[in-house]
């Protein structure tokens, strides 16, 4: 029997920001890889910049660890970073891990230019 990757469209909400976002624990129904897709639809300025990173949660704790911390991101354009067991890694893009029982997205912003962005996962 073949498993359908799930798809995750709303782990951060399309909105225009300026400051730090942190998204909700979300819980793995069983996947172990995941694209989290980063959608920019417009960047105010020319030294807007963020950067998003994909956290795993301390087993029994509310204390959180890096997966992959994105390179910066400046403009308007889709940024796929990749969680996966069997993935190359690539710093700033890909990790090589195991996508953990509870994760969550979150970014951080270098400066306060606005940007409007929303980031979705399909899990696999």
């Amino acid at each position: 029997m073949t498993r359908r990757n799930a798809q995750l469209p709303n782990l951060i909400a399309s909105a225009a920001r300026t400051t730090d976002h942190v998204g909700a624990w979300v819980t793995n129904p069983g996947y172990d890889q995941a694209h989290f897709l980063v959608n920019v639809t417009a960047a105010a300025g020319s030294t807007a910049s963020f950067r998003v990173s994909i956290e795993g949660r301390v087993p029994g704790s509310t204390k959180s660890y890096d997966l992959l911390v994105g390179a910066a991101i400046t403009g308007a354009g889709v940024t796929a970073l990749k969680v996966g067991p069997g993935m190359a890694a690539s710093t700033g893009a890909s990790a090589q891990d195991l996508l953990p029982g509870i994760f969550r997205v979150t970014s951080t912003h270098a400066g306060a230019q606005s940007l409007t962005y929303e980031v979705g996962a399909y899990l696999g």
